[in-house]
């Protein structure tokens, strides 16, 4: 995906396809360093040119967006080929269903119109888990990243050494008992 920017005299355009590939809350940040924009055409949205400073920001913003988003389709693209199994969309609506529009491991609320929840293997790809929705549950971004490559089991014993036995009794009576996914 290409962002590219050109700044011209009195305007910054940014490509169509750099600009609504941002998350929305990415896209605010853009207009409010650039203000709203003055034009849209098939191929570009361009503001006012303002501030060099503020120019340079939105300009890092898509930079840092873009070469974190690379990465990740790399190891998606990684993901998919060394690992069995495949979900749709429809997948994703299904489990978010079955989980009630909870994390599947701290009962946060998630929403599927914002995408503030990761997909995550409850047996890693990289020991052998599939992507199969049977393995897969809907997390909070920051879980995602506590839980990393651990497996359900290891995950679940980490959070019960750092909350204690209560918590995980809690949880057996919460959302780990109404919804069953495999190891």
């Amino acid at each position: 995906m290409s962002y590219f920017v050109f700044h011209g005299d009195e305007e910054v355009e940014i490509t169509c396809e750099g600009f609504d590939g941002l998350p929305s809350d990415r896209q605010s940040k853009v207009i409010e360093l650039l203000g709203e924009p003055i034009r849209r055409d098939e191929y570009c949205v361009c503001f006012k040119k303002g501030e060099s400073e503020a120019v340079d920001s939105a300009v890092e913003i898509l930079r840092i967006y873009y070469r974190n988003h690379s990465a990740t389709v790399r190891r998606r693209s990684n993901e998919m080929q060394n690992s069995m199994g495949v979900y749709y969309p429809a997948d994703i609506r299904s489990i978010y269903e079955i989980q009630q529009g909870k994390c599947y491991f701290s009962g946060e609320p998630i929403s599927l119109e914002r995408r503030d929840y990761a997909i995550d293997h409850l047996k890693p790809v990289n020991v052998c888990g599939s992507s199969w929705p049977e393995n897969l549950a809907l997390v909070t971004k920051e879980v995602n990243l506590e839980k990393r490559d651990r497996t359900k089991a290891q995950y679940l014993n980490m959070l019960t050494k750092k909350h204690g036995q209560e918590w995980k009794e809690q949880q057996k009576n919460g959302m780990q008992k109404s919804i069953s996914k495999g190891e």
